[in-house]
């Protein structure tokens, strides 16, 4: 016997899984154009939403960490500054949407994928 929250979870973890793995994609064609400290923080995110509220002080202070160092290297006007405080917001968010906030944050990646690129029309929209 299979219960219909089991299956619904099944399939909420199998999208969770697939947007990471799009994401980890993105960031791989990235890799070159961007800061180390950038892979590290969506690395960060992607495995953030399969802890499901483990070891959260822990988690909480890895992270800012993470953001302190980012905000260092790069200047208040470059937008990966901005991105890391889309990323702050997300880090709440997860506390009641982890699903929503994965979703969320690949949004985010492909708008910075789209400016990298020089797409106007998609990087407007993120």
């Amino acid at each position: 016997y299979i219960s219909a929250r089991y299956l619904s979870n099944l399939c909420l973890f199998e999208l969770a899984r697939q947007k990471a793995n799009q994401a980890m994609a993105i960031c791989r064609r990235l890799y070159r154009q961007t800061h180390p400290l950038y892979i590290e923080l969506l690395s960060f995110m992607i495995g953030l939403n399969f802890k499901f509220g483990e070891d959260d002080d822990m988690i909480q202070e890895e992270f800012d960490g993470m953001v302190q160092g980012m905000k260092q290297v790069y200047p208040t006007s470059h937008f990966l500054y901005y991105l890391v405080d889309v990323a702050v917001g997300i880090v709440e968010r997860k506390k009641y949407n982890p699903f929503g906030a994965l979703v969320l944050f690949q949004q985010a990646i492909q708008g910075l994928q789209s400016i990298l690129e020089n797409d106007e029309e998609h990087a407007e929209n993120w």
